[in-house]
């Protein structure tokens, strides 16, 4: 483009994004400029161009077909695409892509000793006919010696790339799947550790249920004065885990927001409270006074 600088009329470089990469899938098929492959909806018969990199579902027919195609645009050609989950692990085109955007929901099903997954465990509840809008990552069934509710730590390697180097502890809990009436693994990272260094608790928690009370009020900074209203957190085999893994707590969090800054929320949530009195979530209105250094 042209600007005038007060000194004449130059040209200038406007450089707009076109695809980035960022992880080592992407990276390996990294391709500029990039490849444009174009998807059209059998649905809607609209079409959207994707680039190198980019990854999707396909729309389907109707809404009892199930969201089974995982595509891929590759640094060539047309799309490659692969149907049902033996097919999309075996495509060298969507395989590293399907594992690095659904591992967290996928891990359960991962044998390290065979380095595959198992299938079979495999299912979707996702129908279509709209799949390209959202994520339609499978769940994992539970192993058959699961059930509702019962839960268990399972190892599983922290990178598909480096499976050798570091390790994670999962804490699994056996929940049920109201669309499909399945059972399925939901896995939470517990611990993260160079490979050999750590390992995960060999014996399962069970279904113990562990709570704690934590303060449950929600408005201005002002009334953080207000007396403790306590609400009780269940963890149902959920929650932080001590050093030695157990027992699992449920969490207390308190977050902050709003457009003027000044309202927040306490009650049950995300962020662990280490501050526990009598099995009690206690919390603190500290005022800290400081000069900027610049």
């Amino acid at each position: 483009i042209t600007s005038d600088s007060g000194l004449g009329s130059s040209l200038i470089y406007d450089c707009e994004e076109l695809v980035s990469a960022e992880s080592p899938s992407d990276i390996a098929t990294f391709s500029c400029p990039p490849n444009e492959c174009i998807e059209t909806s059998v649905y809607t018969q609209s079409t959207t161009t994707h680039v190198t990199g980019d990854k999707w579902w396909p729309d389907v027919i109707d809404s009892s077909t199930s969201c089974l195609t995982y595509c891929v645009c590759p640094p060539t050609g047309d799309a490659s695409c692969a149907t049902g989950y033996v097919n999309i692990l075996s495509n060298d085109d969507t395989k590293d892509a399907f594992i690095e955007q659904c591992s967290t929901e996928i891990q359960s099903c991962y044998n390290e000793v065979s380095d595959s997954y198992d299938v079979s465990r495999l299912f979707s509840s996702d129908t279509g006919p709209y799949c390209s809008r959202y994520d339609r990552c499978p769940k994992c069934e539970c192993p058959s010696d699961k059930s509702v509710g019962e839960t268990w730590y399972q190892e599983s390697a922290a990178s598909i790339y480096y499976p050798d180097t570091y390790k994670s502890c999962d804490l699994c809990t056996c929940t049920l799947d109201n669309a499909s009436g399945k059972n399925y693994a939901d896995c939470d990272e517990r611990d993260f550790y160079p490979a050999g260094t750590s390992s995960c608790p060999a014996s399962s928690i069970g279904t113990e249920i562990v709570n704690v009370t934590c303060h449950d009020q929600s408005g201005s900074i002002s009334a953080l004065d207000s007396p403790i209203n306590p609400t009780t957190c269940s963890s149902g085999g959920h929650g932080v885990l001590s050093s030695a893994f157990s027992p699992a707590l449920p969490y207390c969090s308190i977050s902050y927001g709003t457009d003027n800054g000044d309202d927040y929320e306490w009650g049950c949530g995300d962020i662990f409270c280490e501050a526990y009195d009598s099995d009690t979530c206690t919390y603190a209105d500290v005022s800290v006074s400081y000069t900027n250094c610049y």
